[in-house]
C-alpha cells in the first residue's frame, strides 16, 4: 500500500500524543509512519479518547488508527487533491 502513496505530496499528518492515545499505540504508530518516510507532527489531545488512537490527515480524522487506516486516508486525501 505505501508504494501507492506519493511521498513528495504528503498531507499534514498529526498523531495525537495525549495520554489515552499514547497508551493505545500512537507513539509507535508515529515511528512506523516515519519508517515508511511519512513525517508526522505531535498532536495535542482532541478529546477523542474513546476512539484512540487519533490521527489527523489534512485535518480529517482517523479513529482507532492503525498503519493501514492511516495509509488509506493519506491516499484518499491525495486523490481528492489531485
Amino acid at each position: 500500500m505505501s508504494q501507492d502513496i506519493d511521498l513528495n505530496n504528503l498531507p499534514k499528518v498529526e498523531v495525537c500524543f495525549g495520554p489515552d492515545c499514547s497508551d493505545k499505540g500512537s507513539r509507535e504508530l508515529a515511528k512506523e509512519l516515519k519508517g515508511l518516510g511519512i513525517d508526522s507532527i505531535m498532536g495535542d489531545c482532541r478529546s477523542q479518547c474513546a476512539n484512540a488512537p487519533l490521527v489527523l490527515c489534512a485535518n480529517q480524522g482517523v479513529v482507532t488508527a492503525n498503519i493501514e487506516k492511516v495509509l488509506v486516508k493519506i491516499k484518499q486525501v491525495q486523490t481528492e487533491q489531485a
